[in-house]
């Protein structure tokens, strides 16, 4: 008996690949599948968590007049828990499949802007009540399958802001998108927190070359080397409308909707998210720790553009990276650092937003983002 498990939930409908695997499903009907969706009460907080895993999240389904949405949750899934009264929904996300490729529905081409149908939705539709969604996305390769996404919180009653997107979702696209889903696109404003993917926002073409260095059997610098971050926020109920939104994983506010869904760094932090000019960029090394001892840097990998400019070895507390000849635009600079230790490796990643424009050399302390996050459709 597992002692400190508040809350169980069965998940249903499943997924092709969960059938495929046959994996049993949870009731959908009768006093079953109600206990199965109850939403458990927070003790001192009105909060009313309710479990949806990745597909329940987006079935809604339209029950006709009279019929309890209750009646059939496999249909009517976040109906139910809505009728149920649950107020915060955690949609835990196993998303195989690249974030930057096709949702599994077969029609949408572009699966962050998919997912507007779920963990944005939660907060945005007026039939339903939810006050909050927190969707964990978990990451990284298995086997031949990748697993990918961005975590991101929503409220109900739009925060202080511009608003701000998914990578890739900031125009609709006819060619590639569902017409349903074309109010979705662009800045906005119910995000309250959300992750930053592994490169900033850009053009879908240039974030699916992305999506391919990180999937399995790739063998490109960039092969698994997935954001993992987390992102996190109070939850008051009822929800403070006078907040900022969009804050990033470093915490601080995506201050303009062309910066959403891109790490956030102290460059474009401390510059409102424009653009700084330079050519060349001295980042210091955070503090290495092993245990509760100092690790001795023993070299530094540098990839600049997802490619491997040079490696420097030996210990060294600041490394300097040339951009000089880059093309004008955004660009990512991520640092493997190889620490002292029997089989061990640090790594940092950290991104620079540069506008190549005549300028001087600029020494610049970025925004450490340690670490890495969590992704799914419909698993």
């Amino acid at each position: 008996m597992l002692r400190n498990v508040v809350i169980t939930n069965r998940k249903v409908p499943l997924t092709p690949i969960e059938n495929e695997l046959q994996f049993t499903a949870g009731p959908s009907s009768g006093a079953a599948a109600v206990d199965n969706l109850r939403p458990f009460r927070l003790p001192g907080t009105d909060a009313r968590i309710g479990v949806a895993t990745s597909l329940p999240a987006f079935v809604y389904g339209q029950p006709p007049p009279g019929v309890d949405p209750c009646s059939d949750t496999a249909a009517y899934y976040m109906r139910c828990l809505n009728a149920l009264g649950a107020n915060l929904v955690i949609q835990d996300e196993a998303n195989p499949g690249r974030w930057s490729g096709p949702d599994g529905d077969g029609v949408e081409q572009w699966q962050p802007l998919s997912w507007m149908s779920s963990t944005y939705r939660t907060v945005s539709d007026p039939s339903v009540a939810f006050d909050y969604n927190v969707t964990a996305m978990m990451v990284g390769n298995l086997a031949d399958l990748p697993f990918d996404g961005q975590s991101a919180i929503t409220q109900r009653g739009a925060p202080q802001g511009p608003g701000c997107h998914y990578v890739g979702n900031s125009a609709f696209l006819p060619a590639e998108d569902r017409p349903d889903l074309q109010a979705s696109a662009g800045a906005q404003a119910d995000f309250l927190a959300i992750a930053p993917w592994v490169v900033p926002d850009g053009p879908r073409a240039g974030l699916r070359t992305v999506g391919a260095a990180l999937a399995p059997g790739s063998r490109a610098p960039l092969e698994n080397d997935y954001a993992e971050t987390a992102i996190v926020a109070d939850l008051p109920f009822p929800p403070d409308r006078t907040r900022p939104g969009c804050a990033t994983a470093s915490g601080a506010p995506a201050g303009q909707p062309s910066t959403a869904g891109r790490p956030s760094s102290a460059g474009s932090a401390a510059t409102g998210g424009r653009c700084l000019s330079r050519r060349t960029v001295t980042i210091t090394l955070p503090p290495v720790r092993r245990g509760r001892r100092s690790g001795r840097v023993r070299g530094v990998e540098v990839y600049v553009g997802g490619r491997l400019q040079r490696v420097l070895r030996g210990p060294r507390r600041r490394v300097s990276v040339r951009l000089a000849g880059r093309p004008r635009g955004a660009v990512s600079v991520r640092l493997l650092v190889l620490v002292r230790g029997p089989r061990i490796q640090v790594r940092r990643r950290y991104h620079l937003c540069v506008a190549l424009l005549p300028g001087r050399r600029v020494s610049h302390r970025p925004a450490h983002r340690p670490g890495r996050q969590g992704a799914h459709r419909p698993a």
